[in-house]
This record gives C-alpha cells, structure tokens and sequence, in this order.
C-alpha cells in the first residue's frame, strides 16, 4: 500500500513485481492523473478499498517491449 502522491515511490513498489494499493489522495495534477491511469491500466496498481485483495505476482515483460524499437529501426533498414 502506498499514498498517491509519489510518482517514483509507486515506482519503487512496482518494481517488485507485486500488485500496489494505492490510497488516493485529494488534489493532484495531470501529471499524477496520466501516470495512474496508465499504471491501472496495465493492471500495476489497483486503488486501495478498506482491504488488500489478493493476487499472483505480476511479473512485466519489460525486454521484450524494450527490444521492439531498435529491432524495428534494424529490419526496416
């Protein structure tokens, strides 16, 4: 569980490959609302509700979306 309002601590717990809980907090900006929805999105964080829901580890295939655009750039020569 982690507080909204630190882009690079949600970061850091995400970074464990586990879900994060995020509890919302009032205020904030378009910066801190892009960020959120994206991390939802990819179902990296899910909002904290009165109790912590299970889940299996997530685990990001960061490699093989890092590889896509150079691997493009080399084929498309």
């Amino acid at each position: 569980m982690i507080t909204a309002d630190s882009i690079s601590m949600i970061s850091e717990a995400a970074a464990t490959v586990k879900r994060v809980h995020v509890i919302d907090l009032d205020g904030g900006s378009g910066e801190f609302d892009r960020f959120h929805e994206a991390m939802r999105a990819a179902g990296i964080t899910r909002p904290f509700s009165d109790r912590i829901e299970s889940s299996s580890s997530w685990v990001p295939n960061d490699t093989a979306r890092a590889g896509a655009a150079p691997r493009g750039l080399v084929l498309g020569r």
